[in-house]
């Protein structure tokens, strides 16, 4: 499972690069759809960063997020936000 997550991020990474052609864009998309389906949940850990060169602002994250179906729990900026399908939580 964890070598799978590994596929999908690097794919989204090189995702500006290979979608220079729209059906190109539309394969690969389909393609990581139907991989991303096919399992029961994903957790995936990342990296957020913000980057600002006009206010020499530079600031990293890291946060996680679990997807099971329409369900989704994510941690991020010292926060947990969790929907059940109807209803959003933070806490």
């Amino acid at each position: 499972m964890k070598k799978n997550i590994i596929l999908i991020v690097c794919i989204f990474a090189f995702l500006n690069i290979l979608a220079q052609n729209d059906s190109d864009a539309k394969q690969l998309l389909d393609n990581v759809s139907k991989t991303m389906s096919s399992y029961d949940n994903v957790s995936i850990n990342f990296e957020y960063v913000l980057n600002n060169k006009t206010e020499d602002v530079r600031q990293e994250l890291n946060g996680d997020v679990v997807l099971q179906g329409d369900k989704y729990v994510v941690n991020l900026f010292g926060s947990t936000q969790m929907y059940d399908g109807s209803k959003t939580y933070t806490i």
